[in-house]
């Protein structure tokens, strides 16, 4: 049974809202000291890293973790700027399942190989790249056919590249669980159609103007997670990893994105297999409206909204990321489709 018995116990002491808890709930000290004495000692001890050569001859990290006699494999993609490290409190939460979970560092980002002189620029030359990679992961280091079921998981960006995945090879996994997917980005008041002519008229290489570098962003505006607690979390993962680190995106990056997503929300049809979409509902990093869209466009799609959640529901507050949990456990349970 998965044991995340600290958000359990503290919805029962009703902390739903950890600000209000004081210091006998002390929620904040609680993260933090689980990160560094639970969560980092069982990522490093129990996963099983590794590296293979991907597309254009770039290194890419990955990790699993192996249960014996596991017949289910969870294949987990981060989204953009993250690597396996940064769901350490995933994958903790996760250890006690009989699954196999295996975790891919995309090309550019966590451990994998950058391709930029500043490694803080996130870039990729083509976003086909990205599937690219995850197919082979699957192909060479999960290995389909070793297992009974294969559930394609992923955040974000890794959302959208499961999905590109999914799509040019039907029947090589199950099913989807995805949270907050890259379907359509938020760009405010400027149009994708005016953001994607303005980034392919930029040399590639050059990085966006907001967040190039510089410090972590503060919790007051971030556009992340409503918990406040939750996004020391976040970042201190980054903390314990700072080679691991990946700031702007550059407008090579973001034209092949756009490109992509465009895809996507195109060709829905071409997605067949069971899909559960988690939704944050105040998400200032993508569009939820076209992830509905797009959930009404797949055959097999189950949309799950949190209307005051922001992107990072895995870093959510604590009773939506409890709710989160737990359903991603009864997906894991059905019988395999």
């Amino acid at each position: 049974m998965l044991r995340i018995a600290l958000l359990s116990a503290l919805l029962a002491a009703g902390c739903s809202q950890p600000d209000a808890c004081g210091t006998a709930c002390d929620y904040e000290h609680e993260l933090l000291r689980q990160l560094h004495e639970e969560m980092h000692p069982y990522f490093e001890r129990t996963g099983e890293q590794g590296t293979f050569t991907g597309a254009e001859g770039v290194t890419i990290a990955h990790v699993s973790f192996m249960h014996p006699g596991a017949r289910t494999a969870i294949v987990f993609a981060p989204g953009r700027t993250e690597g396996s490290h940064t769901f350490m409190q995933l994958l903790y939460d996760l250890r006690d399942l009989p699954y196999d979970v295996h975790v891919i560092d995309h090309r550019g980002q966590g451990a994998s190989g950058r391709l930029l002189e500043d490694p803080l620029s996130g870039h990729v030359d083509r976003f086909d790249n990205y599937v690219i990679d995850y197919a082979q992961f699957v192909r060479d280091v999960v290995k389909p056919e070793r297992y009974d079921r294969v559930v394609g998981a992923g955040h974000s960006m890794g959302s959208a590249i499961s999905l590109r995945y999914a799509m040019e090879n039907p029947g090589s996994l199950d099913e989807l669980i995805l949270s907050a997917p890259m379907l359509e980005m938020n760009f405010g008041v400027a149009s994708e159609e005016l953001a994607l002519a303005y980034a392919s008229s930029v040399a590639p290489h050059v990085t966006l103007p907001d967040g190039a570098g510089g410090s972590d962003p503060a919790f007051l505006g971030n556009y992340l997670t409503n918990d406040p607690h939750q996004f020391d979390l976040l970042y201190e993962t980054d903390n314990l990893y700072p080679e691991r680190r990946v700031r702007a995106a550059t407008y090579g990056w973001l034209a092949e994105s756009i490109r992509a997503t465009q895809y996507i929300r195109a060709h829905a049809s071409l997605v067949t297999l069971p899909v559960l979409m988690f939704q944050a509902g105040s998400d200032g990093v993508v569009n939820p409206a076209a992830q509905t869209a797009f959930c009404a466009a797949v055959s097999d799609c189950e949309l799950v909204t949190f209307p005051d959640a922001r992107h990072e529901l895995y870093f959510a507050e604590s009773s939506t990321r409890l709710a989160i949990m737990e359903r991603v456990v009864q997906q894991l349970a059905q019988p395999a489709q």
